[in-house]
């Protein structure tokens, strides 16, 4: 039942259910069949059934895992490309209306408003290097493993 679920979830009950559905017509075809050799077709055939089903489910496990993870990696990279961005934004754009280097005293309440970013603490810093070389490290090997 559970695996019906995830089927829905992740757009794979369609075929799951078919095979289960397969499964058990091979069984009632077998329940009928009167030879040995019928039977020894009816029970490959059922293996495979059984396969193709643990296929599936791996499938199904396999897109869960990757959308969990997909969504803790965006929610771990979008603050910290929120906050390059930030300091990115105030240094070229910044630097564009004259808030680099020296500034003129007219300008200093115009930049301080509009292109200042507070000091990020060093441990952060750490932080923000851990993200990007994680996520850099992730999109290399990621069909590697």
């Amino acid at each position: 039942m559970l695996s019906i679920i995830f089927g829905f979830i992740t757009g794979l009950a369609g075929p799951i259910s078919a095979v289960i559905n397969n499964i058990t017509d091979l069984k009632k075809v077998k329940a009928k069949a009167e030879s040995d050799k019928e039977i020894k077709e009816i029970n490959l055939q059922i293996e495979e059934a059984h396969d193709k089903k643990a296929i599936l489910l791996a499938m199904v496990g396999n897109r869960i895992l990757t959308a969990v993870y997909a969504f803790i990696l965006i929610g771990v990279s979008v603050p910290v490309l929120a906050i390059l961005n930030k300091i990115g934004y105030d240094k070229t754009i910044g630097s564009l209306y004259g808030c680099a280097g020296d500034i003129p005293l007219k300008m200093r309440e115009f930049c301080r408003i509009n292109f200042h970013t507070d000091s990020i603490d060093p441990n952060m810093w750490w932080v923000i290097f851990a993200v990007v070389s994680l996520v850099t490290l992730h999109a290399t090997f990621r069909n590697k493993v």
